[in-house]
This record gives C-alpha cells, sequence and structure tokens, in this order.
C-alpha cells in the first residue's frame, strides 16, 4: 500500500522534473530510461482521471512549477481551498495507486 506520504515525496519529484525537464531529458536522451518521466506520466495520466480542478492543480502546482499561493491568485480561489484540493488530489492518487496494486495483486 501506498501512502501519502509517499506521494507527497513523489510529487516533490515530479514538480522538480518539470522545472529541470530540459537538463533531465537531455542527460537521459542516451539511457534506455527516464525514470523521472516515467513517474510524471503515471502520475499524470492519473490525475487525469479526476475530476478538472484537481487536474488543473495537478498541472500548475506539479508541471508548471506554481506555489499554492500563486495558484489561489492565479484562479482567485483561497489559500484554504487550494490547500484542501491539494489533500484531495493527493488522496485520489493515492486510491488510485492502491486500486491497481490490488488489481495487479488478483491478476497475480
Amino acid at each position: 500500500m501506498i501512502t501519502s506520504k509517499e506521494v507527497r515525496e513523489d510529487l516533490k519529484t515530479i514538480k522538480y522534473y518539470y522545472a529541470r525537464k530540459k537538463v533531465i531529458d537531455a542527460e537521459f536522451e542516451n539511457a534506455e530510461e527516464n525514470r523521472f518521466k516515467e513517474l510524471a506520466k503515471k502520475y499524470n495520466d492519473i490525475a487525469k482521471k479526476g475530476p478538472a480542478k484537481m487536474y488543473d492543480l495537478f498541472v500548475l502546482l506539479y508541471k508548471k512549477n506554481y506555489t499554492q499561493e500563486s495558484f489561489s491568485n492565479a484562479m482567485c480561489y483561497a489559500k484554504n481551498y487550494v490547500y484542501q484540493l491539494n489533500r484531495k488530489l493527493i488522496e485520489f492518487i493515492v486510491n488510485e495507486l492502491n486500486e491497481g496494486e490490488k488489481e495487479n495483486e488478483s491478476n497475480a
């Protein structure tokens, strides 16, 4: 089972990856796999399954490197509401990842 803490750490990695995408992708250009790119794609695919507001939050916070405060200003949301949305996004990702694990275990 994946935890909220693990998802938060992954989201920090994704945020850093997108902030330094050009450099990281250039370094991995000749490598077989880029685990950062794969992690970002995995989470992006999960976030796309959720409500539009949550996906918008994922894109702006983690892909476009907004802070929660800059997101709240851009969207005219209260800071507390953005905090709650981010918490819901993390819970949604945790649930999706754990559901995927359960499906994989039952198929094995």
